[in-house]
């Protein structure tokens, strides 16, 4: 593929965590304040506790390291770099996606043979980039487009993107370090992510700007997945497009309060959170 090429990353030194943390304190600090606007309370908190956790740096580390030795050979061979001659719907939609969340347009890839069945963001410092399935490219509409490439882009603008990896390469190359700890550390990332799943949802409504179009994006994005679940989160974006934040987009008066909003969904989710459950 001739438009195929190494991400700057990988010709960065080997993954260090205490880089990893000095820069999230500093270039990423007023991003991830932007974010926490509209992110999930409890995907912040969560998250905030387990980065302190010893074995979930230690895993963050050894998904680091993999993720700069093996990306270019688990990922990249089997996909395309969107750019904007060659594939305008899809630069055009991550573009104004990255101008309403006020982030860096991130690369994004169209992965031919997915490991996962969904969008996935996958990175390491500064660095990350969006992988779309070409399978479900052709059955969202422009619109969901942005939905889903807006969704995306809030993970990574809400510090997701460490933990992600760690989770991506515990499910699907658990070496070393990760080959121990998998199980206790995957279950507790498993919980976090369906949290997190609720800070991208709003991300994805924000860039798309209409719930029905969120609505339907999600039910096709998560169509091989729990329906219930898949309900829940549906049940999620239409709550909180009653807020005085979504509202406030469109310059409408009203609304609940985010900590009203973030309350209601908590308790909307709560029993979908137990450890064990899908990370999906």
């Amino acid at each position: 593929m001739a438009n195929l090429r190494y991400p700057r990353f990988m010709h960065k030194v080997d993954f260090d965590f205490g880089r990893y943390v000095a820069f999230r304190k500093g270039a990423q600090k007023a991003q991830r304040r932007e974010g926490a606007n509209y992110a999930f309370s409890a995907d912040l908190r969560m998250l905030r506790k387990i980065e302190r956790l010893g074995p979930v740096q230690a895993a963050l580390e050894e998904a680091g390291r993999l993720f700069q030795r093996q990306a270019q050979k688990d990922l990249l061979d089997a996909s395309t770099k969107v750019t904007k001659e060659q594939h305008a719907r899809l630069y055009a939609a991550a573009k104004l996606c990255a101008d309403r969340l006020h982030i860096a347009m991130p690369p994004v890839y169209v992965t031919q043979e997915p490991k996962e069945p969904v969008p996935l963001t996958l990175g390491v410092f500064e660095d990350a980039y969006i992988l779309l399935p070409s399978s479900l490219l052709s059955d969202l509409s422009d619109d969901e487009l942005l939905f889903a490439i807006g969704a995306e882009c809030g993970r990574i603008q809400n510090g997701h993107i460490a933990l992600r990896t760690a989770l991506f390469y515990m499910t699907h190359v658990p070496t070393g370090f990760l080959r121990f700890a998998v199980l206790p550390i995957k279950s507790i990332f498993a919980v976090w992510l369906r949290r997190a799943h609720i800070t991208a949802d709003r991300a994805g409504l924000i860039c798309c700007r209409s719930l029905e179009v969120s609505a339907s994006a999600l039910e096709k994005i998560l169509q091989a997945g729990d329906p219930l679940e898949t309900g829940r989160r549906k049940n999620a974006i239409t709550r909180f497009a009653e807020s005085q934040y979504y509202r406030a987009l469109f310059d409408l008066k009203g609304g609940e309060t985010l900590e009203s909003n973030d309350e209601a969904v908590a308790a909307l989710l709560d029993d979908s959170f137990a450890v064990g459950k899908g990370a999906v």
